[in-house]
Order: structure tokens, then sequence, then C-alpha cells
């Protein structure tokens, strides 16, 4: 059985829950990276990609080592951290304060990267919409620190839904 939240949490939490099924709502997406670190490499921009401009941050994830956190502590730390509120803004922030930024008037290596990002997002979005027949009571998403941020936004952009973050239940 393969180590991830699909295997580890999703199908453990519905085997709990007796639930019968578990949806799938991950959607591809083109990870522009190479490009953006080719383009900051070609135009000095480096420094911003690595956090270490003005108005910059390294993400937390980028400085953890998630192996040696996991091998001291338990996956209800773990997963405590990633859910706190300033992990998942420094998240964000690796991809609106640094990404963005990386390119000129010429090259949009950055902003192509983040729209990309935004793009899987809403496409993850939609998926779980499609699934729903909308007499659910709850819902549980299991998904990656960096799609949390935007997804928050969107299911509380929709009238329909009360977001209910991790944090709370991961005590």
């Amino acid at each position: 059985m393969p180590r991830n939240e699909i295997y580890q949490l999703g199908y453990l939490l519905a085997r709990t829950l007796e639930h019968e099924r578990v949806y799938a709502a991950d959607r591809p997406g083109f990870w522009l990276g190479d490009s953006v670190q080719s383009v900051a490499t070609k135009l000095g921009q480096l420094d911003v990609l690595e956090g270490k401009a003005v108005h910059t941050r390294i993400a937390m994830h980028e400085v953890a080592n998630d192996a040696a956190m996991l091998a001291q502590g338990s996956i209800g730390d773990a997963l405590r951290w990633m859910n706190d509120p300033d992990y998942l803004l420094r998240v964000q922030d690796s991809y609106f304060g640094r990404m963005a930024r990386i390119g000129d008037e010429t090259v949009d290596a950055g902003p192509d990267l983040v729209a990309e990002w935004y793009r899987r997002n809403i496409k993850i979005y939609r998926s779980v919409l499609d699934q729903l027949d909308y007499s659910e009571e709850r819902i549980v998403i299991i998904i990656g620190g960096d799609y949390v941020p935007p997804l928050q936004h969107f299911f509380s952009s929709n009238a329909g839904f009360r977001v209910v973050p991790a944090a709370g239940y991961l005590r």
C-alpha cells in the first residue's frame, strides 16, 4: 500500500466512518518550475525565487525536513503543523510573493506558473462539486497543503458551503 494521504488518511477515515466510497478530486496540472528556475537564473532573480529578496521569505515546507519531523513526532503532529494558518499563509506566499515576481515584460514564467496552479485548484474545486448530490451535511477534503488556501477561498465564496479548517480537529 502506498504511503500517502490517500491511503494513510482517506481510506482509513472512510472505513472508520463506515463510508461506502471515497471520491477522487485531484486534477492534473502542468509544473512550470523548471521554466521559472531558468528564467530566474537568466534574469538575475534567483534571490526572489529562493526567498532571499526584499518582501520574500522561504516557505516552511522548504526548510523543514518532513521525514525527520515525522520520525520525531506523530502524523498528528505533522498534520497540525501543516494545517497551521501561518504555515498555509507561507505556502501561498511562495506563489504570490515569489513565483509571481519571476519574469519581465517579455516573459511571464512566474505568473504563468501561478496561473497554472490556480487553474488546477479551480479544476479540483469543480471536481468536488461535480461529485456532490447536495444532500450532504458535510464533506471532508484531504489534500496537500499547497491546495488548502485556494480551495478554502473557493468554498468560502460559495454560499452553499461553510468551511471548517482541519486545525480544530487535529488536537
